[in-house]
């Protein structure tokens, strides 16, 4: 029976009938076919079978050969083996067909190379514009809830109250510190949104017409209550272009940070809008049993009509503090304030910085900036302070007395400033509507210059002192075991001040106390205390002491390890409350064998808070006063002072007939007064020329003129 074969790959019958198990041979007929007999006849119809397949066959190849062509075009255009029957067609038309058992199939023929490639097709239409991205300037948000998303369900129409679903996204997020997106919309709450540390709550902004509250574009959560629009409860959360917009005005605060007995940092707030907190407080940080907050910063904040815009406060209890918070830029303004900015205590509220900031409300009851607190000081920098409405009783800064140390750099307009300048030196106000003059800076010791009771002879031609000085030093006393005296111009570090050379033997600490200095001033509030000091070696070191208002000594930062007879200055500052204040400057060997050496001078005390730099007697508020006791056996009618010293107490008896004749002469037109506490008299002569012989009672005075070659003349006495 003939067998058909096909061919899957091409899809074309290719198969034809085997002869090779049949006795009939396709070759032409025998004569038995024309004899008519059956088997004649059964040839002759395989004659007709063969006839017909030869006729398939030819068809075939027919197709094959067309296919063939067709994929010589398709070559010139694609890869040849994009039509799958090339091989297969080409197989049939050589004949290669198995018969019998064996398959007809065979391997296809290798791929030729590949074609070239052909040329790009133009490009497609643009698609559809992409969803906008979150706002940027902030980073990426990589984790984020959106507040009307499927997972929030928010409204954000103004009506629907959307306080539930703010605050299950916002704890959602808080999970996995992450953002709440607030699409431009309003969001109504009624209750506090509580906020976690590390969520971040992102609008669109504070919208085109800030000041139109009624028609907002951007992002807004409007507030209908009388609590606190939001409560920031842990560290580093942020809070990003959004309004708050208390709408009945009845809020007590807009955002609150209350750190009570834990510590509250790194918050962010930028870009955002307080609107309408008129019955309380938009912005408050408040510490309280033993919390802090710190380390936050805020960015262009911006605050209209409010009772309070920005409150810093510390209830002080167990060392609660808000310290160390910087606010850049921003503007308050607007009605109904009674503080602007309100730093109070009485605890620890220092350290805050606010930087280019604009605060022009119409007025305020209290004042613009307000400190209070003897923990409490600002640094203002930058900033313009305006109130044209503000009533003239009422300044528009406020320093209380209480507080000290404050910084403002700022103009102010249509008002005045409260300040002591004496405890807040660094106060300037950049304006010519008012003034606030600074701090008087002036070295409040007796006898800063060194001077000493001392007789002609008793320096060396450099101008140094030949034996110790300790107990010579007027207004001074000290316990190191040996102290010289350097006159000479060369060897001071500020011109008129005399250098003490102290030497402090090895494994001990000496010091140097000074017996008298102007009583502080009422006014003061901090009291500054140091010398200059230099050392010959690395194991020397040398700090200044004073007594703190409560009522412990106080040291400041030793300065040790000196580079070799290199000068630096050592000191302190405390707060004054009307203590003794018992200043001190130590000296301390740390050798194990072998003194040290140590050199002081300009010694000073400023009530102001200030270092008044130093330099000749007489400038910079320096009293040069020295004591004399014209009793010692060494005395011989000739007085020796240092040159820079212009008030003299004379003490015991004697006459003096000689002021430095030779050594250390006064500049012409120096003015020496001369106090008498004992019996002591002036004789006139070419030396010092007086009105007639002075020997006056005790607390009489004599003033003298110098020449400038080592002669007086009297000016007047008393």
């Amino acid at each position: 029976m003939p067998k058909t074969v096909y061919n899957s790959g091409a899809g074309f019958l290719t198969g034809a009938a085997d002869f090779s198990n049949s006795d009939l041979k396709p070759s032409g007929g025998s004569s038995d076919q024309k004899s008519g007999n059956p088997a004649a006849m059964t040839d002759n119809s395989s004659n007709v079978r063969r006839s017909r397949t030869e006729s398939r066959i030819a068809i075939i190849l027919a197709i094959a050969a067309l296919c063939t062509a067709m994929a010589a075009l398709v070559v010139s255009l694609t890869r040849p083996d994009n039509c799958s029957c090339v091989s297969e067609a080409t197989n049939a038309a050589s004949g290669s067909i198995t018969s019998g058992s064996e398959s007809t199939e065979q391997a296809p023929a290798p791929p030729g190379p590949p074609g070239a490639r052909g040329e790009m097709g133009s490009s497609g239409p643009a698609g559809a514009q992409g969803p906008i991205g979150f706002p940027g300037g902030d980073g990426v948000l990589a984790a984020a809830f959106a507040a009307r998303g499927p997972n929030c369900n928010a409204t954000g129409d103004g009506v629907a109250d959307d306080t539930a679903a703010l605050q299950a996204c916002i704890d959602a997020a808080g999970e996995t510190a992450s953002a709440v997106i607030l699409p431009a919309g309003v969001y109504l709450t009624t209750d506090t949104l509580h906020v976690p540390g590390g969520v971040r709550i992102q609008g669109e902004g504070i919208g085109n017409n800030p000041l139109s509250i009624t028609r907002p574009t951007g992002s807004m959560i409007k507030y209908r209550g009388t609590g606190v629009t939001m409560n920031i409860t842990g560290h580093a959360a942020s809070l990003v272009r959004v309004t708050l917009f208390d709408e009945l005005h009845t809020a007590s605060v807009g955002v609150l940070v209350h750190a009570n007995g834990v510590g509250i940092e790194s918050l962010v707030l930028h870009e955002v809008l307080f609107y309408y907190y008129t019955g309380g407080t938009a912005l408050h940080m408040h510490a309280t049993n033993g919390g802090g907050v710190a380390y936050c910063s805020f960015y262009d904040l911006r605050f209209r009509h409010a009772s309070s815009a920005i409150v810093l406060e510390s209830d002080g209890i167990n060392f609660s503090f808000v310290n160390s918070n910087t606010f850049y830029g921003g503007a308050i303004s607007g009605g109904g304030y009674a503080y602007g900015i309100h730093i109070r205590g009485p605890g620890s509220v220092n350290n805050n910085v606010f930087m280019n900031i604009v605060v022009e409300m119409y007025a305020s009851t209290h004042g613009h900036l307000v400190v209070e607190g003897e923990s409490s000081w600002v640094e203002v920098y930058g900033s313009r302070f305006e109130a044209k409405d503000q009533t003239e009783s009422v300044p528009i800064v406020s320093f209380h007395d209480n507080t000290s140390m404050n910084v403002f750099e700022a103009m102010v307009g249509h008002s005045w400033v409260k300040v002591n300048t004496h405890a807040n030196p660094r106060v300037r106000v950049a304006t010519g509507k008012t003034i606030a003059p600074a701090g008087v800076s002036r070295n409040e010791l007796l006898n800063p210059t060194f001077a000493i009771n001392t007789n002609q002879g008793n320096f060396d031609a450099d101008g140094r002192s030949i034996g110790d000085v300790a107990s010579e030093l007027s207004y001074w006393q000290t316990t190191c075991a040996s102290v010289h005296q350097f006159v000479a111009e060369a060897d001071m570090l500020y011109a008129g001040n005399t250098v003490l050379q102290v030497t402090v033997p090895a494994q001990s600490t000496c010091d140097l106390t000074p017996l008298g200095y102007v009583p502080p001033s009422p006014t003061a509030r901090h009291i500054a205390f140091g010398a200059h000091i230099q050392a010959d070696d690395t194991d020397a070191s040398a700090y200044a002491g004073m007594r703190g208002h409560s009522e412990a000594i106080q040291g400041s930062s030793p300065q040790s390890g000196f580079p070799a007879m290199s000068w630096s200055f050592v000191g302190l500052e405390v707060r004054y409350e009307g203590q003794l204040l018992s200043p001190k400057l130590y000296f301390e060997n740390q050798r194990l064998s072998g003194a040290v050496v140590i050199n002081v001078t300009a010694p000073l005390l400023s009530y102001a808070g200030l270092v008044p730099v130093a330099g000749l007697p007489g400038e910079q508020g320096v009293s040069n006063v020295a004591s004399f006791n014209t009793s010692l056996a060494a005395f011989t009618g000739y007085l020796q002072l240092s040159r820079f010293v212009s008030v003299v107490r004379l003490s015991g008896t004697g006459t003096v007939s000689r002021i430095n004749w030779s050594l250390e002469r006064y500049v012409r037109g120096s003015v020496l007064t001369l106090i008498n506490d004992g019996a002591v008299g002036f004789a006139s002569s070419v030396y010092v020329s007086l009105a007639g012989a002075w020997s006056a009672g005790a607390g009489h005075s004599l003033g003298l003129l110098s020449n400038g070659d080592g002669t007086w003349t009297e000016i007047y006495r008393s």
